[in-house]
């Protein structure tokens, strides 16, 4: 449970700081590479709709950007280091 943790919680870091970093180096010019994304999005239009009233959608979109990538990376080696000096085991 300890690892499971620990992964989740450097990758949620990697993600959010990815975002971060791919939104400050938007307008560098040499850096604007890390803030190329590309979207993938899943939604199958209105489940519910009642005529304007209420209307129920699900759907979900997931936008990487190279930062986010390089630092999911980061952060899986960073775990697979550091997981077995924190968590014990193999």
């Amino acid at each position: 449970m300890k690892r499971f943790l620990l992964m989740l919680l450097l990758l949620i870091t990697a993600i959010v700081l990815g975002g971060l970093c791919g939104i400050a180096c938007e307008g560098v010019p040499w850096l604007d590479w890390l803030s190329y994304s590309q979207g993938f999005a899943f939604e199958p239009g209105k489940f519910i709709n009642i005529d304007g009233v209420f209307s129920l959608t699900f759907g979900i979109t997931f936008s990487p950007n190279v930062a986010q990538l390089i630092l999911c990376l980061i952060s899986l080696f960073v775990y697979y280091k550091l997981a077995p000096k924190l968590c014990g085991g193999k």
